[in-house]
């Protein structure tokens, strides 16, 4: 079951977030930066066994000449002169790395440190990790934001996973988890969504290949968890009818087949998104004004619900009574036959 979230659930996240700030924030800092740091680290202790071997310095002051040598801060300078030869071009090497490679190693650990979008996308992935029932939504694009938005609406628990960094700064500034993620690294992106607890994956790809390959990794990871992917190959749409998938929605077919329904005939209202296997079309919802009181007879069995003075009744009888005003909401296996109910209510 999907995951709704309550009002008493939002102060108690808004309360592990302020935590995860304190405690897993500068954790989370630093694991961006631990390479540069590290070979920081390396190039202060080869200077520092450089002045202790050739200066005779004790260890400390040798540190100290090393991190302000490969600074270019310059508080200890030797007499060049008297240096034997191998220290006077390790020193040349150590002024090189130190002008180019420790500068930049420097200015990349202090941009990390002050950037906030670093920060906020490592307290996302560790929010994520808490999450449970909620809805994978992966893909990119129109179809993506508006599946979110609708989501977001209707206040379901939801994660993004898209292979677009900026919309996943997007989203996230907008208040919504985002991940970035792509597909041919599905697993490792999956996991990241935190998919094992999840209950829902929606695959809204461009691409029917990138949508494939996250479901099957999905699939895997968590064998119960619901797959519902959109698909633009109509022959595809139809091999995977028989897989593991939930629902598989070919989204070109299902639109075109609509707009010519509705083209043809104003009463459609709506369409059922499995097709029929016999007739090769989508079973129809259409909608009929009832012109005179009377009882709704035979058509029980086709009409789906009745909208009367603002009310709704479901799966009426066959003797239920209709007045005219109301709304017949009824059930069509092809658009022949939705003609043929057509022409049946304009002569009652």
């Amino acid at each position: 079951m999907v995951k709704r979230i309550k009002p008493s659930e939002r102060l108690t996240g808004k309360i592990r977030d302020v935590l995860d700030v304190l405690f897993y924030g500068p954790f989370a800092v630093l694991k961006h930066i631990k390479i540069q740091l590290a070979l920081i680290a390396l190039m202060f202790a080869f200077g520092t066994f450089v002045f202790m071997h050739f200066q005779d310095l004790a260890p400390l002051a040798a540190f100290t000449a090393s991190v302000s040598t490969i600074t270019t801060i310059g508080i200890y300078a030797p007499n060049i002169v008297s240096m034997p030869p191998v220290e006077q071009v390790i020193m040349v090497f150590m002024f090189i790395v130190s002008v180019g490679l420790a500068a930049s190693l420097v200015q990349s650990i202090v941009t990390t440190v002050v950037s906030r979008e670093v920060l906020k996308e490592e307290l996302v992935i560790k929010k994520v990790g808490r999450l449970e029932r909620h809805i994978i939504v992966a893909g990119e694009g129109r179809l993506l934001i508006d599946v979110s938005n609708s989501l977001k609406k209707l206040h379901v628990e939801h994660v993004i996973l898209t292979p677009e960094k900026d919309s996943v700064k997007t989203f996230i500034h907008g208040g919504t988890l985002a991940i970035y993620g792509r597909p041919v690294d599905a697993q490792r992106a999956l996991e990241l969504a935190n998919a094992k607890r999840a209950s829902v994956l929606v695959c809204t790809f461009d691409d029917d290949g990138d949508n494939l390959l996250l479901a099957m990794n999905a699939k895997k990871l968590n064998p119960k968890i619901k797959i519902l992917i959109s698909v633009k190959d109509k022959a595809l749409a139809n091999s995977l009818q028989s897989s593991d998938f939930d629902m598989v929605l070919p989204v070109f077919d299902i639109t075109s087949h609509v707009l010519v329904q509705a083209a043809l005939s104003q009463d459609v209202v709506g369409v059922f998104l499995r097709k029929n296997d016999e007739t090769r079309e989508y079973p129809l919802i259409l909608e009929f004004v009832v012109k005179r009181s009377q009882k709704l007879d035979k058509m029980h069995n086709r009409t789906i619900m009745v909208l009367s003075d603002g009310k709704i009744l479901a799966n009426p009888s066959q003797n239920a009574q209709i007045k005219q005003g109301d709304r017949l909401y009824v059930f069509s296996e092809t658009l022949k036959e939705a003609q043929a109910l057509k022409a049946f209510f304009e002569t009652r």
